[in-house]
């Protein structure tokens, strides 16, 4: 009863940890899809730098636990997921985003499923509060739509390798500029509704420890490569690191 209750009580403080600081940024998955009517969920740790200056790094929105080495800006996100079958060469997700968001997509195997090899392609869309302005009175969202290609071959049973490269366009809404430098006098660009797109490249590999559990470890780089002046927000070249487990 005491093992159950503790673990009840880890379980639902993971979760909440999860919702306030998830990130959704990670891939943590092959390009293999989940077996037909099959769930899979997978939870992560990453580690987040984005050599930026301090006042910046305090008013992004990665999660709430931060702190700044010189102009390293380090802050540890989650990642909480989960993965549902959908055909044979199909299947779905859901994951926490942001602040309260959800980001839901589908990816197919292009490949047959008794390849080594595993070419996927995949797209969603998700949305979340934009936290960084909710603290300051603002009720701003984001909205965001990543499309990829993912790619892995199975070395042996229980090892696999896998890349990924992805686009994702981000768009803010209702994000005022921050109080101390909003000049009321000046003549601000208009927004291009473009919305501010960032390279995601991802490189690890997954591990599996017996039929129902793997881990998996992975380094992503998000590098922005478009902006929309007029949102009030730019992206900065981000380096995540991360350990999962999937079960």
């Amino acid at each position: 009863m005491g093992r159950r209750y503790f673990l009840g009580n880890a379980l639902c403080l993971l979760a909440l940890q999860g919702l306030l600081s998830s990130c959704g940024y990670g891939q943590y998955q092959t390009a293999r899809t989940v077996l037909k009517g099959d769930v899979r969920f997978t939870i992560a740790q990453n580690v987040l730098h984005n050599k930026n200056q301090q006042q910046l790094s305090e008013t992004n929105f990665w999660g709430p636990v931060s702190h700044v080495v010189g102009n390293w800006a380090i802050r540890a996100p989650q990642e909480i997921r989960v993965r549902i079958g959908a055909g044979e060469r199909t299947d779905v997700g859901v994951a926490l985003f942001l602040a309260g968001g959800l980001l839901v997509d589908a990816k197919v195997n292009l490949m047959p499923t008794d390849h080594d090899l595993a070419i996927a392609v995949q797209g969603g869309v998700g949305g979340a509060l934009d936290t960084a302005s909710w603290r300051d009175g603002d009720k701003a969202t984001v909205w965001h739509i990543p499309l990829g290609v993912l790619a892995s071959y199975r070395l042996w049973s229980c090892f696999s390798p896998y890349l990924g490269a992805a686009y994702h366009t981000y768009w803010f809404v209702g994000r005022p500029l921050p109080d101390e430098i909003y000049d009321p006098q000046a003549d601000y660009v208009d927004r291009k509704y473009h919305g501010d797109g960032v390279l995601r490249l991802t490189i690890g590999f997954e591990h599996h420890l017996n039929s129902r559990f793997a881990w998996l470890a992975e380094y992503t780089l998000l590098y922005p490569v478009l902006d929309d002046p007029g949102d009030n927000y730019a992206f900065v070249t981000n380096h995540l690191w991360g350990l999962g487990l999937a079960f």
